[in-house]
């Protein structure tokens, strides 16, 4: 299957209209799914790309999709923008991203949905650098339902794949926590967790054999030791994304996101309420915040 993507405005919105032509029945499932999966989350999270709507050609061998039209570009150019210029992102940029990225991901894995194609590529950014998107979720699927293909037969990018997944192991919603993983690495780093062939890659992958980020320096300590966690090689030791929005050093952008989007917290308490309940310390952290914004000090409850 192909497409062609196109920018278009509907007042008062922008959109991005992508049509897929001449789609195989599997490339036309797969769209199919992703319409779907987008249009249930995107209501729920600012994170989350929106769908506008979506049909099928009357001959039915095309499907046209509208969806938000995000137009920052990708944190993948944005990476590489720093690369050019040997620079790294700041600690604050990273920080605030890092936890937008988990705030999606939260929505995404508490309808029991996992990405399995998170990459800089698919996280896209507003013009002004300020909200950051999670897309593409046309390899999502259900967690409890089992699929026989993973992204060991490379239908995704094997530089943010798990070792469970390598290894021919189902993926779960901590094989997406340690793509996050490989992400922040990067933007850490400035330089991909992993590079090579695909074999060495998957090699090193599985043996979790990647240059370290030094825990003193430059880098943020608590960043450097929440990215060795993301991308432990056994899944139980990955913190969820709930957990990782529980991190002291995500805690001030949490409420501010909060403060962005005031509903978002009320969206979130019914959404993924039985996430948050067996981490007491995440909802003390978040249910009566009192930060400060513009200079004036302001409590958001959280439910």
């Amino acid at each position: 299957a192909w497409s062609w993507g196109y920018s278009v405005r509907r007042i008062p919105t922008d959109a991005a209209l992508e049509s897929e032509e001449d789609i195989s029945v599997e490339a036309g499932t797969r769209a199919q799914r992703e319409t779907e999966i987008l249009t249930r989350l995107s209501k729920l999270s600012p994170n989350i790309v929106t769908m506008v709507e979506a049909w099928t050609s009357d001959d039915g061998e095309s499907l046209k999709i509208v969806m938000e039209f995000v137009d920052g570009g990708s944190l993948r150019d944005v990476l590489d923008e720093y690369r050019q210029r040997d620079q790294r992102l700041s600690r604050g940029t990273t920080k605030d991203w890092l936890m937008q990225l988990g705030m999606g991901m939260a929505v995404i894995h508490s309808h029991n949905i996992i990405h399995r194609d998170i990459k800089p590529d698919n996280l896209l950014l507003t013009r002004d650098r300020t909200l950051l998107k999670i897309a593409d979720l046309g390899l999502a699927k259900v967690e409890s339902v089992k699929i026989a293909s993973t992204r060991a037969s490379f239908v995704g990018a094997i530089t943010y794949c798990s070792p469970e997944e390598l290894q021919g192991s189902s993926c779960t919603r901590r094989s997406d926590m340690y793509s996050v993983g490989c992400v922040l690495y990067e933007m850490l780093s400035g330089a991909k967790a992993f590079q090579g062939p695909i074999a060495t890659v998957a090699r090193s992958i599985v043996e979790g054999d990647y240059d370290p980020l030094p825990p003193h320096g430059p880098l943020d300590s608590e960043l450097v030791a929440l990215c060795q966690r993301l991308m432990h090689l056994k899944q139980t030791e990955r913190p969820s994304a709930v957990e990782l929005l529980a991190s002291p050093c995500l805690k001030r952008h949490v409420r501010k996101h909060f403060h962005r989007f005031p509903d978002l917290r009320l969206r979130l308490a019914e959404d993924i309420s039985a996430e948050w309940t067996p981490y007491p310390e995440v909802v003390a952290s978040l249910s009566t915040a009192a930060y400060s914004v513009d200079g004036e000090t302001t409590s958001i409850p959280f439910s």
